[in-house]
């Protein structure tokens, strides 16, 4: 996983000042241009609880949000409430699995700010947006951090859907794979200008834009030593293309640091891994758990054109199967995928491995669940297609690579919920 540090005075890049009003009464407030979303759908439980004048308290079923409404903040009883939705927030494609919350009654009005309180895993994720009534996500501008307890906090008067979200990110962002010899593109990402005007830095809120490249100077270098590979950064844009060595080095996986000039808020520090591979064979390769590599070379074509492919494997045809879609069947080149067939979603990205011998039957999907009353979550993980183009025969390739962190597995016969797997994999497909 890429790692992030910040430097000088980062800790203050989204620290302005607080929301303690209605939003839609301060138009001249909201820097950006925004875009428009659709709304969440509802992925799991409504958690309510009747508060008073007097106030009180409701986190989420899963303990990732907390509501924490002060004395006089509402004048009678109201059933308040948290739903997780999906995020249609968009920011790195490796978070579209992250949840979002639906505070009711949405769109509430209240006399006194409350306290909107998210649990992160990650410091690049603490910050927090909600969804406008035109489907616009809007950042906040003023937060509260508390790393010990890992939190982040915001003030607001009023209820719609809320999010954290990545600001500033290296994409792919992941660990990645690349072979031997061979190429791949890193670029530094933003969803919002607020780290780079100076004059917006007053704003209470800020609209979050459609990621792109952030337009400022990117140092680009290898941190573990020569031998490595090279890699040269792109003049005026913030990408950089790493170059990996013809032989597998020592010092494996690449660690490669992007240093992001903020301007006068200093300097952001981001890192990713690159592991350099040998070449990958025609076929479908995976492993469950670190274990043995698992493989599917009778199938080297994707069905029909689309990025979409089933095998059964070797002749009898009873060992074992799988099935992987990416973007509903429609990707067409290089690009990462969040695995997704979430409610309304138009192009999914899924994914299942199936063990029919030795028995039990087990299937390992792209999704996970914490106990037999939970609902089913995607997995945080992606599929990547890294190389795409013909080779010396005219035949079009895809060459990529998949992680599905947490993959809870369906066990015939199997009493209660089994512990999350990870399956890892990459492949190397052609297009017929």
């Amino acid at each position: 996983m890429h790692r992030i540090k910040t430097m000088l005075i980062y800790a203050i890049l989204f620290s302005l000042t607080a929301c303690t009003k209605d939003p839609a009464n301060l138009p001249d407030k909201v820097t950006g241009k925004g875009v428009e979303r659709p709304a969440g759908q509802p992925t799991g439980d409504l958690v309510e609880k009747l508060i008073g004048s007097a106030g009180g308290t409701l986190t989420s079923d899963d303990g990732q949000i907390e509501l924490v409404i002060p004395e006089g903040a509402l004048n009678s009883e109201t059933t308040i409430g948290i739903e997780p939705v999906t995020r249609t927030l968009v920011d790195r494609s490796g978070n579209i699995a992250l949840p979002a919350y639906r505070l009711t009654p949405h769109g509430r009005q209240f006399l006194k700010p409350v306290s909107i309180r998210f649990r992160y895993s990650s410091a690049s994720l603490a910050n927090i947006a909600y969804q406008d009534d035109e489907g616009k996500w809007r950042g906040i501008g003023n937060r509260q951090l508390n790393e010990a307890d890992k939190t982040v906090t915001v003030q607001s008067t009023h209820f719609s859907d809320w999010t954290t979200y990545e600001s500033i990110f290296m994409e792919p962002g992941e660990s990645i794979a690349v072979e031997k010899g061979k190429t791949a593109t890193l670029k530094v990402m933003s969803v919002t200008s607020m780290a780079l005007a100076e004059s917006d830095q007053g704003k209470e809120e800020f609209y979050l834009d459609e990621p792109s490249p952030i337009p400022v100077p990117v140092d680009w270098r290898i941190v573990n030593g020569p031998g490595n590979g090279t890699i040269a950064g792109v003049p005026t844009r913030a990408t950089a293309i790493f170059n990996a060595p013809g032989t597998i080095p020592s010092n494996n996986p690449v660690e490669v640091e992007a240093k992001v000039d903020l301007k006068s808020l200093g300097y952001m520090l981001l890192f990713t891994n690159i592991t350099i591979t040998e070449a990958i064979k025609p076929g479908i390769h995976l492993r469950i758990n670190g274990g043995n590599w698992i493989h599917f070379i009778d199938t080297e074509s994707f069905v029909d054109g689309e990025s979409y492919v089933g095998s059964e494997g070797d002749f009898p045809y009873d060992r074992h199967s799988i099935y992987i879609r990416i973007a509903g069947g429609k990707a067409r080149g290089t690009g990462s995928w969040a695995w997704n067939d979430l409610p309304g979603t138009e192009n999914e990205t899924t994914f299942e491995y199936n063990v029919k011998k030795p028995a039990p039957l087990t299937s390992y999907p792209h999704r996970y669940r914490n106990n037999d009353f939970d609902v089913w979550h995607m997995s945080p993980g992606y599929i990547r297609i890294t190389e795409f183009g013909p080779d010396q025969f005219g035949d079009v390739w895809a060459t990529g690579e998949f992680l599905i962190e947490r993959s809870t597995p369906f066990i015939e016969n199997f009493n209660g919920t089994p512990p999350p797997s990870r399956v890892e994999g990459n492949f190397k497909l052609r297009m017929e």
